[in-house]
C-alpha cells in the first residue's frame, strides 16, 4: 500500500510539473505570435507612408576614396570616409564619428555625425500608430519641411527632415525596420559636410548574408 501511494503522488507529481511546463511553453508562444503581429504591424506603417508620398532625389556624392566598413555581426556594409569611425555603443545602434569636436561640460570630445538604429520602432512597441500620428502631426504643423521615397539596398526607403526633426531615413530589413539620422549640431554639420557623409552612407548601404 505505501509503494503503491508513493507511486501515486510520484506520478501525480510529474503529471503536475508536465501540466506547468505545457502551460509555460504555451504562454511562450502566445507572447511570440503577439510580438509577431506588432512587428507586422510597424511594417505596414512604413510601407503605408511610403506609398503615400513621392519619391525624392538625394545628392550622388562620390565614394570612390572612402573606406569600406563592414559590420558581420549585424550584417550589413557601408562605405565611409577614411578619417571617420563606428562605434557601436550598445546593441544594434551604432554612431559614426569624425573629429566633430564639440564643447560639453567634462570639456571637447567627438560627437555623434551620424546615427543607425537597427531596431528603430523599438520605442513604439504596443502602440505603433504612434509613430504615424507624430509624422502626421509633424506635417500639419510644418516642422517636416519635406519626406518621400528614396532607395536604399535597392529598396524602397522614406526620407524625412524638418525643424522637429533631424535628417532620417528608414529602410526594412526581413521584419526590422533600420533608421539613419543626422545627429551632429548645425555648426557642427555644415563645418565637417555631415550631410554629404549621410548621403554617401545611404548610397552604398547594403545588408550582408
Amino acid at each position: 500500500m505505501v509503494i503503491i501511494l508513493t507511486l501515486g503522488v510520484r506520478f501525480w507529481r510529474w503529471e503536475s510539473g508536465k501540466k506547468a511546463e505545457m502551460a509555460k511553453q504555451a504562454m511562450i508562444q502566445q507572447q511570440q505570435v503577439e510580438e509577431a503581429k506588432k512587428q507586422e504591424g510597424k511594417e505596414r506603417i512604413l510601407e503605408s507612408l511610403i506609398d503615400s508620398v513621392q519619391d525624392v532625389s538625394l545628392p550622388n556624392i562620390d565614394t570612390a576614396s572612402w573606406s569600406v566598413y563592414k559590420n558581420e555581426k549585424y550584417g550589413f556594409e557601408m562605405k565611409m570616409p577614411s578619417d571617420w569611425y563606428v562605434e557601436n555603443t550598445s546593441e544594434n545602434w551604432f554612431c559614426l564619428k569624425s573629429k566633430l569636436r564639440e564643447f560639453y561640460f567634462e570639456g571637447e570630445k567627438d560627437v555623434c555625425g551620424i546615427s543607425i538604429d537597427g531596431d528603430y520602432l523599438k520605442t513604439y512597441i504596443g502602440n505603433e500608430t504612434n509613430f504615424l500620428n507624430s509624422i502626421d502631426d509633424m506635417r500639419t504643423r510644418k516642422s517636416i519641411t519635406e519626406i518621400g521615397g528614396v532607395t536604399i539596398d535597392g529598396k524602397k526607403g522614406l526620407y524625412f527632415e524638418g525643424a522637429s526633426a533631424p535628417t532620417t531615413v528608414l529602410t526594412k530589413n526581413n521584419r526590422s525596420i533600420w533608421g539613419f539620422q543626422i545627429q551632429a549640431a548645425e555648426s557642427t554639420l555644415v563645418k565637417n559636410n555631415v550631410q554629404d557623409v549621410f548621403y554617401g552612407v545611404i548610397q552604398t548601404f547594403h545588408f550582408v548574408n
